[in-house]
């Protein structure tokens, strides 16, 4: 009980200190401001007790190299105080355990390289705090009853604060779909925090969960997974990005996604070009476990260049658009290699028919794209795909194979991607 009270201390002081951010900075100078003080003193004394920055004079970011998972994964143990190589965190993962007064956790691995985190309790609680002031704009004046339903270990979202204001439970979908539904009625929640796949599936069913709030999270929500929740809950959903990595961005009441650059920095390097997408570069400053300074996301990012009207200085983010990983390169005679982005992909499939509300597009060869459509879909819409693409493609200069299947499409257990690079060669 004493350890819980202790551990409920950082959250409360995260959660203060987030709301009281909100109030102060007014301006991008405020923001810059504040971000540079946290920064220089998160260099001087958090990012130098860690071995693969020890001895370092640090006085600015710009002075450490940018580092990617690989790196990171491949010398764990430089980058974090305890000194745990990736091998003892993975046999603490694996095992269930924890080291005292620390939590190891990791991704799901939908690239194939998953990753490992260690945070301190402190950490923890402070990221519950953080994400609570974020998402519950009512919080504490208004009581909570939370449903997180990842496919993900439980025990970073169980936290002190069980009963009274809040309540959190965590629903493991590797349980599977069939019995969600009846756990989370007798649960009865207020907000639930869940993969858009699952917002959509209990969106689809006669049930009554009076919601007040609902958050995408763990995923891509393309417009077809938002108009489906929005339809069946009367809910407008938010998002809340986060990854191994930390918490990056939570809509605001105005329904817009804001980076959570009061606990993080972020610079953002060029995507694709003339895409008009970003890659991340972060360095969390909030966290000193586990040093991630100048870390290369793997995400593509659309951001906006409209303020809110919420009036916060936070960046906003206009989607997240997908990974890297899956973007596609098809050759062309007159360009050379010509990189795809997912989102042109998925915005021609859906927008060519109404009709279609899934779908999953693999590059399969150096010149072959497999689309699949659900089994039950008019042969107009499967046409429709067809010129879509065919239209796309021209406007590119290219002339990838499109092999179009009909087949049952099953929301997958794991982290859902709609269009995803299979084929290795090339780029």
């Amino acid at each position: 009980m004493a350890r819980a009270r202790l551990a409920l201390l950082p959250a409360i002081l995260a959660f203060c200190r987030c709301r009281l951010l909100g109030k102060r900075l007014k301006s991008r100078a405020d923001l810059e401001r504040y971000q540079q003080k946290r920064l220089r003193h998160w260099l001087k004394r958090d990012v130098p007790r860690v071995a693969a920055y020890a001895g370092d004079r640090v006085q600015n970011l710009t002075d450490l190299p940018v580092i990617s998972k690989a790196e990171l994964m491949t010398a764990f143990h430089r980058y974090n105080r305890l000194n745990l190589t990736a091998g003892a965190g993975w046999a603490h993962f694996a095992a269930k355990t924890q080291p005292d007064g620390f939590y190891i956790g990791a991704s799901t691995g939908t690239s194939g390289n998953r990753g490992l985190y260690v945070i301190s309790d402190a950490e923890r609680a402070a990221w519950l705090g953080t994400m609570l002031a974020k998402a519950l704009p009512r919080f504490p004046f208004e009581r909570a009853r939370v449903a997180i339903v990842l496919a993900q270990d439980a025990a970073l979202y169980r936290q002190p604060g069980r009963g009274g204001l809040i309540t959190l439970r965590f629903f493991d979908l590797n349980e599977g779909l069939a019995s969600l539904p009846d756990r989370l009625e007798a649960y009865r929640p207020d907000t639930i925090v869940a993969p858009p796949k699952v917002l959509r599936h209990l969106a689809g069913l006669a049930r009554s969960y009076a919601v007040k709030r609902l958050f995408s999270g763990a995923e891509v929500m393309d417009q077809t997974d938002r108009q489906a929740i929005r339809a069946g809950f009367g809910v407008e959903p938010g998002e809340i990005y986060m990854a191994t990595e930390g918490l990056f961005a939570v809509t605001c009441p105005q329904g817009r996604l804001h980076l959570a650059e009061d606990v993080m920095h972020f610079h953002f390097e060029p995507g694709p070009e003339g895409s008009g997408l970003v890659i991340p570069v972060i360095s969390d400053f909030s966290r000193k476990t586990q040093i991630m300074a100048r870390y290369r996301m793997n995400d593509l990012l659309r951001l906006s260049d409209r303020p809110c009207a919420c009036g916060s200085p936070l960046r906003v983010v206009e989607e997240v658009v997908g990974r890297a990983d899956d973007l596609l390169d098809f050759p062309s005679d007159t360009r050379g290699l010509v990189t795809v982005t997912p989102d042109v992909i998925r915005n021609a499939v859906l927008d060519a028919s109404r009709d279609i509300q899934d779908f999953r597009a693999e590059q399969t060869g150096e010149n072959r794209l497999r689309v699949l459509l659900p089994d039950d879909l008019p042969q107009a819409a499967v046409e429709a795909v067809r010129q879509a693409l065919t239209r796309l493609f021209a406007r590119l200069e290219i002339a990838p194979d499109v092999i179009i299947e009909r087949c049952h499409l099953e929301p997958p257990l794991e982290k859902l991607r709609r269009v995803r690079r299979l084929f290795t060669g090339g780029a």
